[in-house]
């Protein structure tokens, strides 16, 4: 597995497995002030989670028949989804003060909505990789008897994105900032068909451990695997304005919530609908980088890649 899943597809399973972040939506919300709150919602398969655990529970009674201590039973989920790990991670969205976290309990999805609140968007970024989260919540769970936490630097990220506010005499003007993002040429070709069998489902049939953590099941096909893998992810970053909107430039409105919109989504169900999604993701060197592979003109993927501009009044 290790030659297989390299790059963001090996971080894909490291997400499930050390922070749980297979569903992310970040919500912000700007007034005409140039303040506001963020809300992240980080959410996993509840049979994931409950997978780990028996694992954390097996492992917890090794120890206790030779005398030892074992984690918590409650570890993973508080050092996933618990306030200490919440606030501990403030910094890695720049100027923000934690507000209150809502657990999330929904169908087949468990996880935790955090609120922030900071006072000046222009000092705030979202990371759209999860590599800087899956460091911090790997540090909270190694810490899991209340050990002390490294200290966590308000740096922003590479791959995140970015905001400048400029105040006017009523209201004010909002750039967002895309990170440098690659946009991968996916040619359509009618004759094109995916594999049958992938390098990625021998690898998967080699390791039954992890193919039961994807639900993958013997003679499933190469489309059908990328759909057990990737098929339930999404990652959403949205604005929403709160005042109002003068003009925008931006591609993508919510037709659903006025005044707001799409910045980042990834939406990986419809992605892999789509006979162009299941060919940018049956190329083995599009899965090697730490972001997952983009492209133009792919159901599910919506990209504010050269930013967007808004003027906001109250």
């Amino acid at each position: 597995m290790r030659r297989l899943f390299r790059g963001w597809a090996w971080a894909t399973m490291a997400a499930v497995v050390l922070t749980g972040c297979v569903k992310n939506k970040a919500v912000v919300r700007v007034n005409a002030a140039g303040g506001g709150e963020l809300r992240l919602e980080h959410a996993m398969p509840a049979h994931i989670l409950a997978m780990i655990e028996r694992q954390i529970e097996r492992q917890r009674q090794r120890l206790a028949e030779t005398g030892q201590e074992g984690p918590p039973a409650n570890f993973v989920r508080e050092g996933l989804f618990g306030e200490r790990t919440l606030r501990y991670l403030a910094p890695l969205y720049g100027d923000v003060e934690f507000v209150e976290a809502r657990r999330i309990e929904r169908e087949n999805w468990i996880g935790v909505e955090a609120v922030y609140r900071f006072r000046d968007i222009g000092r705030v970024w979202l990371p759209i990789d999860e590599e800087a989260r899956g460091r911090a919540v790997r540090a909270v769970l190694m810490s899991a008897g209340g050990g002390e936490l490294p200290p966590l630097p308000a740096k922003k990220s590479a791959h995140a994105i970015s905001f400048e506010w400029t105040p006017a005499e009523r209201g004010g003007k909002l750039v967002v900032r895309m990170p440098e993002l690659t946009m991968i040429a996916v040619e359509d070709d009618p004759n094109w068909t995916p594999p049958e069998r992938s390098e990625m489902t021998e690898a998967l049939g080699r390791d039954p451990d992890s193919a039961a953590a994807f639900g993958i099941e013997p003679g499933m096909t190469h489309v059908q695997t990328l759909k057990k893998i990737y098929g339930e992810m999404e990652t959403r970053v949205e604005l929403r304005v709160e005042g109002t909107v003068k003009s925008a430039t931006a591609q993508y409105p919510v037709k659903e919530r006025p005044k707001s919109y799409t910045l980042f989504l990834m939406d990986f169900a419809r992605i892999l609908e789509s006979p162009r999604g299941v060919r940018l993701f049956s190329d083995e060197e599009n899965l090697r980088g730490r972001l997952p592979p983009m492209a133009k003109g792919v159901p599910g993927i919506e990209i504010e890649s050269d930013g967007a501009e808004f003027e906001i009044a109250p």
